[in-house]
């Protein structure tokens, strides 16, 4: 068997969380809906690509809402010239 390492610091598995559901649950409970909608809106005007719910119109499941990318719903960011932001071609 090999001779143990010292080490200088530790580094945590990450498995167990410092912080209770109770008080992540009441954290997430004060934010608006319309405050998720915005933030997801930001995020995809940046770059990046978040899963948004949709309300099922076709009715073929049972399912009522499904998820589906940002860029599936709105498109490219980097190609798009509108926005609720800016006015058209700005």
């Amino acid at each position: 068997m090999g001779k143990k390492r010292i080490r200088k610091t530790y580094r945590s598995a990450g498995i167990h969380s410092n912080v209770s559901k109770s008080t992540l649950a009441l954290a997430a409970s004060g934010v608006s809906e319309f405050d998720k909608a915005l933030n997801k809106l930001r995020a995809w005007r940046e770059g990046k690509n978040p899963w948004i719910t949709v309300e099922n119109k076709d009715r073929k499941t049972n399912r009522p809402f499904y998820k589906v990318r940002a860029n599936e719903l709105y498109g490219n960011p980097k190609t798009a010239t509108y926005s609720i932001y800016r006015g058209k071609d700005e």
